[in-house]
This record gives C-alpha cells, structure tokens and sequence, in this order.
C-alpha cells in the first residue's frame, strides 16, 4: 500500500497491472466509495478523500501505512471471516488511535450563526439553498433569515434534520393552539357571558336612579 494520493482511475490501472485483466474506474469508484465512508468500512477512518475536478482523490493516513493487505482488506468488511476489526486495529496499532474519523454520531446535527447581509442573497429577506454533498443523505440545508440590514441568521442542517425540525415546529404550534383553544376559549366564553348577564342585569334588574 501507499499514502500517495490517487484517483479511481489510479487505481484502476493499478489492479489491471497486478491482476493482468481490465478493470474500469466506474467499478473501482464503487468501492472505493464504500470503503472510505466510516460508517460503511472501518478502513474508512483512515481514508481521507478531497474532491479534484471531477474526481475524488484518496489519501491512505500515515499510521494506516503500517497494516498489511490483508488487515486492510479485513478492515473493509462489516461480515465473514476475514474481517479485521476496528478494535484489534487499534490494539496492535496504537497510532491509529491519533488519526481515527470522528463518528458521524458526534457531528452537530444543525447549527445557528450569524452572517453578514453581503454573504449571503441580500435581496431576500428570508432564503432557503442547498448544497450538494458526496451522501445524499446529508446534504446541507440553510435557511436565511434577515433581520436588519447588516445581519442574517442562518439555519443550517442536514437535509433529515431539516426535515425533522420542520415537522416539530408543526407539531409545536398545532399544540400551542390545542392549548389556547382548550384554556383561553372558554374563559373568553365565561367572560362574555358574565359581560352579558351583567348588561342585563343593569337593564333590567337594576333599581332606577331616576326621581
């Protein structure tokens, strides 16, 4: 193995030599999509990719040169016999430990800040964009909110979480009128019907003030 950067078609051509048949770069960038996400391959925590043009460009880490083929292959696998554990890793290379991804769970799941007007589509006052991300799954949502001339509140999350905080804000306000309408509205009804018999008695009842 080597810590040189290299592309799927680096690859490619690499296997073809060592195997002596044709291998595409359509074929390799499959796995080599696979292998690098950590929470699809262990190996993944010792993959670091960076996009170049078009192309993905991988980098094994240093302390990851250290395993063998075969304890690299066994990393990639989730299942069988020949899986390398991520654990028996780290206990026969303790220098893994240092350059180990950070769990996807430890990542925040959204975010505020505030931006500068000129950072953002000053002519909206409230703007939604996207952007594209290598796992669809998390692609960035932001939402911009702009609350002076000068300043934006930004919103931004993973396109699941977006949606998550969506449906709570929902939920948060469909509760908030079932609250209103089950506490204020029938003492708005007590009210008026105290206003009314008061009215009534003042009218009716009421001795008359009149000589």
């Amino acid at each position: 193995m080597s810590g040189a950067p290299m592309k799927a078609r680096d690859v490619a051509d690499a296997v073809s030599r060592t195997s002596g048949r044709t291998v595409q770069p359509s074929s390799v960038s499959a796995v080599l999509a696979r292998i690098s996400d950590p929470s699809r391959s262990d190996l993944g925590n010792f993959i670091r990719k960076r996009k170049s043009g078009n192309a993905w460009v991988y980098t094994l880490t240093m302390a990851a040169l250290a395993l063998t083929e075969v304890q690299a292959y066994g990393l990639s696998q989730k299942t069988g016999p020949d899986r390398y554990t991520l654990a028996q890793a780290l206990r026969d290379y303790p220098g893994l430990q240092k350059e180990i991804a950070p769990p996807e769970g430890r990542r925040p799941v959204f975010h505020i800040m505030r931006k500068a007007v000129d950072t953002v589509r000053p002519r909206r006052r409230v703007a939604v964009t996207a952007r594209k991300d290598p796992r669809p799954a998390e692609h960035p949502i932001e939402l911009s909110i702009r609350y002076s001339s000068k300043y934006t509140l930004s919103i931004a999350s993973s396109l699941k979480t977006f949606i998550l905080l969506c449906i709570a804000a929902v939920l948060a306000i469909a509760a908030g009128s079932m609250v209103v309408y089950a506490f204020f509205f029938p003492a708005l009804l007590l009210a008026g019907a105290a206003a009314v018999g008061w009215l009534g008695w003042r009218l009716f009842f009421a001795p008359s003030t009149r000589s």
